[in-house]
């Protein structure tokens, strides 16, 4: 058993975890195969429109991974 205190966070030891590691976390082993294909579907959603604002945010999205 661990336990995290507010103060950890505020030092620099945050809990963040990448989206991959997240998906992992939360399905499994299914869960990075899961996130490429709703990111896969959604590239291909975005790719064949012309280019607007929602284009921009998931632009911004893939920028921090």
């Amino acid at each position: 058993y661990i336990m995290f205190s507010p103060d950890d966070v505020g030092t620099g030891g945050g809990l963040g975890f990448s989206a991959l590691a997240e998906s992992w976390l939360n399905f499994g082993f299914i869960g990075p195969a899961l996130l490429g294909g709703i990111w896969g579907m959604m590239s291909k959603y975005l790719d064949n429109r012309p280019r607007g604002f929602s284009f921009f945010i998931f632009r911004s999205i893939f920028r921090l991974f």
